[in-house]
């Protein structure tokens, strides 16, 4: 669990600090919920 923390962490902040980059990265149905989605996956 420890490493999950850790990965979840970072994960989280590049998503919210960049959107624009989240959704070309292939999340463009998710732009919506980006941080949510991409939160959920990387878990």
């Amino acid at each position: 669990m420890q490493h999950a923390s850790t990965s979840t962490k970072p994960f989280y902040v590049k998503t919210v600090g960049p959107p624009t980059m989240a959704t070309m990265s292939g999340k463009s149905e998710q732009s919506s919920t980006t941080e949510s989605s991409g939160w959920h996956e990387s878990i």
